[in-house]
This record gives C-alpha cells, structure tokens and sequence, in this order.
C-alpha cells in the first residue's frame, strides 16, 4: 500500500505519469505484499492446526464427561434397585 501510495505522490510531484515513474512504487508494493504473505500463510497455518487441536480436546472432555454421567446414573439405578434394610440387614 505504500509503494502504491508513494507512486502516486511521485507522479504528482513530476507532474506526469509514465511507466517509469510508477514502476518503483509498484515494485515497493510487490515486495511488501510477498513478504506480508510470508507472514500470513504460516500464521493461518498454525491457527487452523491450533483450532483443530482445541476442537478434537473438547470432544474428547464431552466424551470423557457422558460416560461419568452415564456411570452415575448406573450406580443411582442400581441404588433405587436394591431392597432398602434396615440396621439389622433385613429387608
């Protein structure tokens, strides 16, 4: 954005507009976007990896919390199922 802003200035300063005039401010701004790409790609990269280990974590401690639910619940039916006693351990 730079380079184009820059060619533009000195277009305005030469009063003219040609090829070589726009050319470096071009050139400036190729460069700079090839190197904000280099940034950007592995940045999105190790997101996007990032994000996938957090999504397969958190359904892995839905997993994990269903069957500790599904547990407790077993041993509560179990508990309702068995004959109350009393002190004496009869029924």
């Amino acid at each position: 954005m730079v380079g184009i802003v820059s060619a533009f200035q000195a277009m305005a300063a030469a009063g003219a507009g040609g090829l070589g005039t726009v050319s470096a401010g071009i050139a400036e701004a190729l460069v700079t976007t090839a190197f904000g790409l280099l940034v950007a790609i592995p940045a999105v990269m190790v997101h996007n990896a990032t994000t996938g280990w957090i999504e397969a974590r958190t359904v892995d401690m839905a997993e994990a919390s269903n069957e500790l639910l599904d547990a407790v619940a077993r041993g509560l039916d179990a508990r309702e199922a068995a004959p109350v006693r009393d002190a004496r351990g009869a029924a």
